[in-house]
């Protein structure tokens, strides 16, 4: 690795951390998830990418060309797939496409939570947060059947705007169609334990003591949000419907994904 690759890896990883201390100020109940996750810069992802043993794989020319807010919201982003376990909901259902509804609906959160649209061209669909996963998930498979695009990946630079419904967006977004290959990180940024195995494989041991660390940690940022939610509700009888979206949004176990 050249000097000027190497400085601006560890520039990244910098920026990452950095990011991550953000999102855990602007989002308090991500903040231990963030504490367990491990950043590693690497080219073989695109954009960002997040493992369900907590390595976070980040680009590190793709993340530096961000602004700071832009960082924080990619840093929400990957840590929510982990509090609303993305890798273990999506079971027998296509990884790539439950990840894409997983996207929509974080980035529609976090849209809330962050006071922000979504950066970098990311999948947006406005009052996704309000659906279930697997009404989006139906959405997007239906769509792949009929021959129809889909969006390619999490996060990208492309020329394709969201136009306003879902439909048109992938419309405009996708080269994706029945038969094509989903197992391509870079279409993906919740990466399945295969592809960690083979980029990382001498990090088992320490991957499963993470795991288990994560999963009780995940149990406790779901609790902790769930209650902000519920005490804002009580306090703000205006937000009492909110919240009954909020608690289902953050509770993976209620059905709402």
């Amino acid at each position: 690795m050249s000097d000027s690759s190497s400085n601006q890896s560890r520039a990244a990883a910098d920026a990452m951390d950095a990011a991550l201390r953000g999102a855990s100020m602007m989002v308090p109940h991500l903040a231990g998830l963030a504490r367990l996750v491990r950043i590693v810069t690497s080219e073989r992802t695109r954009t960002a990418s997040i493992f369900s043993s907590g390595r976070l794989v980040v680009n590190p020319p793709w993340f530096l060309s961000l602004s700071k807010p832009e960082r924080i919201f990619i840093a929400a982003h990957e840590l929510m797939h982990l509090a609303l376990r993305t890798h273990d909901r999506r079971g027998e259902a296509d990884p790539r496409l439950f990840n894409i509804a997983h996207d929509y609906i974080i980035n529609d959160m976090l849209r809330t939570a962050l006071g922000m649209e979504v950066p970098a061209e990311g999948l947006d669909w406005p009052g996704a947060a309000s659906l279930s996963a697997e009404k989006i998930y139906a959405e997007l498979r239906s769509r792949q059947l009929r021959g129809e695009g889909l969006p390619r990946e999490a996060w990208s630079r492309s020329t394709y705007p969201f136009l306003g419904t879902l439909g048109e967006a992938m419309s405009r977004a996708g080269l994706g169609s029945p038969g094509t290959s989903l197992d391509l990180p870079p279409m993906m940024d919740a990466l399945d334990d295969e592809i960690e195995r083979r980029w990382f494989p001498h990090d088992a041991q320490e991957d499963a003591r993470r795991r288990r660390e994560l999963d009780a940690e995940t149990n406790r940022a779901v609790a902790l949000g769930v209650w902000r939610d519920r005490a804002q509700a009580a306090l703000d009888p205006s937000a009492r419907d909110a919240w009954y979206i909020a608690a289902s949004m953050n509770n993976p176990y209620s059905g709402a994904f």
